[in-house]
Order: structure tokens, then C-alpha cells, then sequence
């Protein structure tokens, strides 16, 4: 906290850089089986940014990011903001009407996104005459780019732009209570106030490991489980789904979980686990790291907290 002035710049894509050479060899982001360190996260981030610029994307366009929870959902986002472009994080349970309207009203020209969602997409572009390019992290498709193809022929060219703290990084769709959703603009200075206000609140360092469970799509998710540990130089856990939730007890154990963010509905999951006696010993030593449990996104019920 003390040099919080010193380590928080008047971006996020600086933030970013500066974790990323104090921590260079450190590991950012566990994945399933894979270890990526800052040093690998930080490169690819910008050689995605050079590769989105050789497209066509510049200062002030809009870019979507429709994705489960996976790295490449964190390499995108950084690569977009760091050549000024804004990000649209779009939740992808969405239908082809309801992505379509988001792409159109927010005048979208470029979506990352999976195979897994193509025929979404391809119906959504006809409400979305912006949409020029559709890139894919997972295979190749007819009028798509895929993802790493970017990656490995652009060579980086780190270009020291100044990125102003009230130009806005991002534009966030509420789910709205009536009529279509609002796009909500948030600020690189939004974002790093969030983190600031985190850090100054809550005691975490660069030696914990975050679990990331949460929709990354989400601002509570994004802010906490993604901007607050790559602020820090801690490690995050990616978790791709919830379910099976057995998967995301063995993360807690195997990967040392130090921070656990959630919302009440997988608390009360996790309140409702039944642990036979014998094992409860066992139970506890194994989540010994656990320190710290964070609920958000709606009132946490007093018999769930207890």
C-alpha cells in the first residue's frame, strides 16, 4: 500500500506492464494443467495487440470478447485496451438475438470468440453491420482468424502510448430490468480505483493464488478475481465451469487456493456439502492455505455465512 502511488500508473495496460516485469518469472495464471508466467502472459498480450492492429483495429473501436472462462479471455482484453481499442465483454449464455443487439448498439468491429459459439455469432452479424472480423481461439472456420495464427506472425512492436486515466477501457451491458440492456462505460481510472479501494481493504500479496470461478465476463468477477491479483503479482486459478463442482474443490486443494471468490449460490453449495466425520480433519488440513472468502453480487443469507 505504501507504494501503491509507484505501482499503479494511469492505466490498467501499465499496471499490467509493471507487475509483469517485477514478477517476470512468477506464475500468472494456472489453467487445467498449464502454468503461464507473467513474462509469457505479457508478451502474447501485445504481440495479440500488434496482430489486432494489423487488422484494422485502432484507437476508440470497439472490440467483443464473447468466452467461457479461459486465458485467452485475459490475453484479449489486455491486448485490446493496450492499442487503445475498448473491450466489450459480452456474456456468452446470451442467444444470437440478445449478442446481436449488444454487437449492434455498441458498434462492435471485431468479436473473439470459440468455435463452440460460431453459429451464435454468424446469426447475430445480420443485426450487426459493424462486425468485420470474427477471430477463433480454438481451430479454424470459414471467414474467421484464428487466434494464434495473430499471435505468431506479428512481431512485437511495443509502442510507449499514453493512455489517459478517464479514456474508457471498457463497455459493460447491463442485464437491465426493463427494456434492452445499457452499455455502461467504465474508465482505465474506474477500474484501477476498484483495485485500489480492494488492496487498501484487503490484506492479499503477490503470494496468493486466487481462484477465478466467476463468469470473467462479469465486472465483479473481472474486478476481483482478474485486475485485483495481476495488480498484486498473484497467481490466479482459472476455473473453465462450475460444474462438476467436485472439479473446483480438487483446484481449492491441488493449487493451494489462498483467496476463494464467489457468489451465495456456491457458498450455499459448498454449505450444503456433506463431509462424513472421519474425513473432516483431512478436509481442513488440505484448505489450510485458504485464507480469505469473498462473497459478492448479492446479499450472502446469515445461516449460509454461519
Amino acid at each position: 500500500i505504501k507504494n501503491m502511488k509507484d505501482r499503479f500508473a494511469e492505466n490498467l495496460t501499465e499496471m499490467f506492464k509493471k507487475s509483469a516485469e517485477r514478477f517476470s518469472d512468477k506464475t500468472a495464471l494456472f489453467f487445467s494443467d498449464k502454468k503461464i508466467s507473467y513474462k509469457e502472459l505479457y508478451e502474447i498480450t501485445g504481440r495479440l495487440g500488434q496482430g489486432l492492429r494489423n487488422l484494422g483495429i485502432k484507437k476508440g473501436d470497439k472490440a467483443a470478447i464473447f468466452l467461457h472462462n479461459v486465458p485467452e479471455f485475459i490475453v484479449s482484453y489486455f491486448a485490446i485496451i493496450d492499442i487503445e481499442a475498448i473491450c466489450v465483454p459480452v456474456n456468452n449464455m446470451l442467444k444470437e438475438e440478445e449478442l446481436g443487439f449488444i454487437l449492434k448498439d455498441s458498434g462492435a468491429k471485431l468479436i473473439i470468440s470459440s468455435v463452440a459459439y460460431l453459429d451464435i455469432i454468424n446469426s447475430a452479424k445480420m443485426r450487426s453491420p459493424d462486425l468485420k472480423y470474427t477471430v477463433i481461439i480454438d481451430g479454424l472456420a470459414p471467414n474467421t482468424f484464428n487466434f494464434y495464427e495473430i499471435i505468431e506472425r506479428s512481431i512485437l512492436k511495443k509502442e510507449d502510448i499514453l493512455i489517459k486515466p478517464d479514456e474508457v477501457a471498457s463497455i459493460l451491458y447491463t442485464s437491465g430490468t426493463t427494456g434492452n440492456p445499457k452499455g455502461a462505460m467504465l474508465t482505465h481510472k474506474n477500474f484501477l480505483s476498484n483495485v485500489k479501494s480492494c488492496i487498501s481493504s484487503i490484506a492479499v500479496t503477490e503470494k496468493d493464488n486466487f481462484i477465478c470461478v466467476l463468469p470473467m465476463f462479469h465486472s465483479f468477477a473481472f474486478t476481483a478475481c482478474i485486475l485485483l491479483p495481476l495488480a498484486v503479482g498473484a497467481s490466479i486459478t482459472i476455473i473453465e465451469h462450475v460444474r462438476p463442482f467436485r472439479r473446483v474443490i480438487r483446484n481449492v486443494i491441488k493449487k493451494k487456493i489462498t483467496v476463494f471468490i464467489g457468489i451465495p449460490a456456491i457458498f450455499n453449495v459448498l454449505a450444503q456439502m456433506e463431509i462424513p466425520h472421519v474425513f473432516t480433519s483431512r478436509i481442513l488440513k488440505l484448505i489450510d492455505p485458504l485464507k480469505l472468502c469473498i462473497s459478492g453480487a448479492a446479499a450472502l443469507p446469515a445461516e449460509v455465512l454461519k
